[in-house]
């Protein structure tokens, strides 16, 4: 059964944190053709052991994941699914929304705004989504993008920009150029700052910011040959003190939960400040 997503509790809290995970690395789709409604969440084959962690937030929510599947031939990436009307419904009653994320640019939900609980489980999700956290530096950073049109006077000086640049750089698994902050021209950089820094990015800064946790901003542009788009991929990064608060205010230490990255953010949270 699947549990509605009204009133308080450990129910609220778990949804809270599925749809952290959807905002960084998860997908719904719907197949009217098929009758197909699908939630899915991407993961790199290296962090199978957050599938442990997926399941049981799902089983709290009344529904399990099918087994993963690997999504490449070099089997390097992994998807945990199901195909379920109600959970996806659920989800999208809750606050989630159809179609590429970066191309829709949805906010966090209102509702996971309104209490510290369901604040602190959106950024569980997130930041073991899509974070990366370093015990020995004391570091942990995320990531968010947005697609910027194509035509848009913008995209094209972006395009000329990013194949033409000597500091581009080549990534061969994306077929992609990216180039970092510092080498975008002021003009082009304001208007990127202005119009194409992610809804979420931008409210995760101010509700961490309001928590007395400071995050470091950064941005970089890619270009992809195949499809002509291009991204800004904005990253949110904290040192040592910030890092620390943020791994406190997590507190992974009171979940059962044993992947790599849950323990490597309790370790963070057992430093002194």
């Amino acid at each position: 059964m699947i549990l509605p997503t009204r009133g308080c509790g450990p129910h609220k809290e778990a949804l809270a944190f599925l749809l952290g995970v959807w905002s960084a690395d998860g997908y719904i789709g719907i197949y009217p053709k098929y009758r197909i409604y699908r939630f899915g969440i991407i993961m790199s084959a290296d962090e199978l052991d957050l599938i442990e962690v997926y399941q049981d937030i799902a089983r709290g929510l009344g529904f399990q994941f099918k087994p993963p599947r690997y999504i490449n031939r070099k089997r390097t990436g992994v998807a945990l699914e199901i195909n379920s009307k109600a959970v996806v419904e659920m989800l999208l009653k809750a606050g989630a929304v159809i179609g590429k994320k970066t191309k829709v640019n949805p906010s966090i939900p209102q509702w996971i705004k309104e209490k510290t609980e369901y604040i602190k489980n959106w950024f569980r999700g997130v930041i073991l989504g899509d974070g990366n956290v370093r015990v020995n530096k004391q570091y942990i950073e995320w990531s968010r993008t947005l697609k910027i049109p194509k035509h848009y006077i913008v995209w094209r000086k972006l395009v000329d920009l990013i194949t033409t640049h000597p500091r581009a750089q080549y990534s061969p698994y994306m077929n992609s150029l990216k180039l970092s902050q510092s080498y975008i021209p002021t003009d082009i950089s304001a208007i990127i700052k202005q119009h194409y820094i992610p809804k979420m990015f931008q409210e995760e800064i101010k509700i961490l910011e309001s928590l007395d946790i400071f995050v470091n901003i950064c941005y970089r542009v890619s270009y992809y040959e195949k499809t002509r788009n291009v991204t800004v991929t904005w990253r949110g990064y904290l040192w040592n003190e910030d890092a620390i608060k943020l791994a406190k205010f997590l507190r992974f230490s009171k979940t059962p939960w044993h992947a790599k990255k849950v323990l490597k953010l309790r370790q963070l949270e057992n430093f002194k400040i």
